[in-house]
């Protein structure tokens, strides 16, 4: 099992996340591969999944400032589109099923449980 959310946020063009220092999934096709590389998350385009290990992750700009703690979920989703930005935090990659990027077996008679809070503020 996976789980995930799909938040978008509007943004002004002078959006940044942080942390900015992360792990890509390597993607053919916008599915990941299964490897991973070190990358510096800066403004752009975006439909990717990276590795984010901290608790917290903050989407800014002279519109908002978000907010995301989360727990369980280090896989993120970046999907940009004009205007808004889509902060997704995940319990795997896509497609985990085929690349066991934090998927989870979740055996008969277990638990797993998963946090996550939004914390939204304009200047």
């Amino acid at each position: 099992m996976t789980v995930g959310f799909h938040p978008y946020f509007i943004v002004s063009e002078d959006w940044e996340i942080n942390p900015k220092k992360v792990k890509k999934c390597v993607s053919v096709n916008k599915i990941p591969t299964g490897e991973v590389v070190d990358y510096e998350l800066v403004r752009g385009v975006y439909d990717d999944c990276f590795i984010i290990k901290g608790r917290i992750v903050t989407l800014t700009s002279s519109y908002s400032r978000v907010e995301i703690e989360k727990e369980g979920l280090d896989f993120v989703q970046v999907y940009t589109v004009p205007n808004a930005v889509a902060i997704e935090p995940m319990s795997g990659a896509p497609d985990a099923y085929h690349n066991g990027m934090g998927l989870t077996i979740l055996q008969p008679g277990k638990e797993v449980s998963f946090n996550v809070k939004f914390r939204v503020s304009f200047p």
